[in-house]
């Protein structure tokens, strides 16, 4: 969505439109689960952490800048729950839950069973995100922001707190050791290889 569309609906929100405010929940809400989901790995977690994310957001809604987009600030929020979240798991590791049953994957357009290339993309993402959670939550994040929220370098270091060259190297070591898991024995058990070359060659979708 566009700034100024941005500021119209937080401009009805302030004013005490809750239908201004379920419009913003509509329209951010897949991609604010999304990236809970790939930074936690569990659906139920993933869940309550966009809505803590979409609550955070609505009380905080009088410090919203005009000519902000609402997207990235959302990704900020839900980004430091996420980190907070494990770093109350006091483990760089996470057990890695079955992304399976309750998950969020795109379906086929007639909302039908997979198509066979469907099928076999989605077992990509899969295996993608199994290896994301072998990541520490430090280097998940700026990986997460930027393929699946197609942030810019800047973005990500607004939103996490960090400079910019703090962020370039940890893209850069993040897909390195992606690469090295999906290339272990195990992954490659599971018929995978993860293609690192240049910045479109990790796929979080």
């Amino acid at each position: 969505m566009t700034p100024r569309h941005d500021d119209e609906l937080v401009a009805q929100c302030q004013g005490g439109s809750q239908e201004a405010f379920a419009r913003i929940v509509r329209q951010y809400q897949d991609a604010v689960y999304s990236v809970c989901y790939r930074m936690m790995g569990n659906p139920t977690e993933a869940e309550d952490l966009a809505q803590e994310t979409f609550l955070r957001l609505y009380r905080s809604l009088d410090r919203f800048r005009r000519g902000s987009r609402l997207r990235p600030w959302l990704h900020k929020i839900a980004m430091n729950l996420c980190l907070d979240a494990l770093r109350k798991r006091k483990a760089a590791t996470l057990p890695l839950d079955d992304p399976g049953e309750g998950s969020y994957e795109p379906r086929s357009p007639n909302g039908d069973t997979y198509p066979e290339e469907t099928y076999l993309r989605r077992e990509r993402r899969l295996d993608v995100q199994e290896a994301l959670l072998r990541l520490p939550g430090d280097y998940r994040a700026p990986l997460v922001l930027r393929y699946l929220g197609e942030h810019s370098y800047k973005e990500i270091a607004e939103i996490l707190g960090v400079p910019v060259s703090t962020v370039e190297t940890r893209l850069f070591r993040g897909k390195k050791m992606l690469g090295q898991i999906m290339s272990s024995p195990e992954g490659e058990r599971r018929g995978n290889a993860l293609h690192l070359e240049g910045e479109r060659g990790v796929s979080l979708r």
